[in-house]
């Protein structure tokens, strides 16, 4: 075995491990949780709901005619070389939401949530009184009363997203207008 091989050649005893960041740990936990969101807000705007974890026939019926999508995030240069992945076969759409650092694609795509024009307004002082954040947690703290407002509104049905998965869905779009990985 190599590790054998290297410990004999530098005559010296040592224990092979390997070491991972728990940030990124963090990071794919988050990750997961935040496509499970995704996915039950998806099937909650399709009427599937499942009450008391079990599906209706008809719900059954239309959940198997979604499509599901992987989105899968790259760091440095992607080259479109012809082949996408494992067994290369269907339609490959790219639908970007808004652009990191323009203000009025993240508008757009709030007022797609149901925000009206007061609240993307708001928004926009904020983000220009704020300092930058640079993490989740800062975003949480400078916007929190802001996304704790709209949230409440989601909640009394104001908005097109559901009132659990507004602070998510909020605090998500804002990471991703700082381009702050979530």
């Amino acid at each position: 075995m190599q590790f054998n091989f290297l410990q004999q050649a530098s005559n010296c005893d040592f224990r092979l491990a390997w070491s991972i960041n728990p940030a990124q740990i963090t990071k794919i936990l988050s990750n997961v949780k935040s496509k499970i969101l995704d996915w039950a807000l998806l099937l909650e705007s399709k009427g599937i709901l499942g009450e008391g974890l079990l599906f209706s026939q008809a719900e059954k019926r239309e959940a198997a005619t979604m499509t599901v999508n992987n989105i899968n995030n790259f760091n440095g240069n992607v080259h479109n070389a012809g082949a996408i992945g494992a067994g290369n076969t269907g339609d490959i759409h790219q639908q970007n939401s808004f652009t990191s650092g323009d203000f009025n694609s993240l508008a757009r795509q709030l007022k797609e949530h149901g925000l009206d024009d007061s609240d993307v307004t708001e928004l926009e002082q904020l983000v220009k009184q704020t300092a930058k954040p640079t993490s989740k947690d800062e975003v949480e703290k400078g916007f929190g009363s802001w996304i704790g407002r709209i949230t409440g509104k989601a909640f009394t049905g104001g908005l097109k997203i559901a009132g659990a998965a507004a602070p998510a869905v909020l605090t998500n779009a804002l990471c991703h207008y700082f381009s702050i990985p979530v």
